[in-house]
């Protein structure tokens, strides 16, 4: 694609112009941020991580370790690490962590901790620290996020 137009940024830098709209911003430190005529915006980092930021507001964020931060518009913010464990935060502060043997750990905003090994058995520690053994099953809902699993 063809550069239509260049302005020089303040404190170095610039900012190109390109044929279709679109435009490349190169700051002094390296930094580019690369905006397309539908207004996504990619940045990318000196180090090379990049955080994509999508007109609807999400944002996928990629590091160089192979991890990544996805945070929706609605505020729902999934982190995947590079060992395959996955860590969803929801806006109500309520956080489910899944991990690659199929074990979960969920937390509820008033605290309660659910500890899920694969197979089902599960613990359950509420805010005190009273603890009691549950199974899991699949065919009801958990929680009012949407889970699809209950203590019974």
């Amino acid at each position: 694609m063809k550069i239509t137009k260049t302005q020089e940024l303040e404190g170095g830098g610039k900012l190109d112009t390109l044929e279709d709209g679109s435009t490349i911003e190169t700051h002094a430190d390296g930094t580019k941020i690369e905006t397309s005529t539908d207004g996504t915006k990619i940045q990318t980092n000196v180090d090379g991580a990049t955080i994509q930021t999508n007109p609807d507001g999400a944002k996928i964020q990629t590091n160089l370790d192979g991890s990544k931060v996805q945070t929706t518009p609605n505020g729902v913010k999934i982190q995947t690490n590079k060992d395959g464990v996955k860590i969803q935060t929801n806006p109500d502060g309520s956080k489910i962590q899944t991990n690659p043997d199929g074990s979960r750990i969920q937390i509820d905003q008033n605290g309660t901790q659910t500890d899920i090994a694969a197979d089902g058995e599960a613990v359950v520690t509420d805010a005190e620290g009273n603890q009691h053994k549950a199974r899991v099953t699949e065919e009801k809902g958990f929680c009012a996020r949407g889970c699809k699993c209950v203590v019974s």
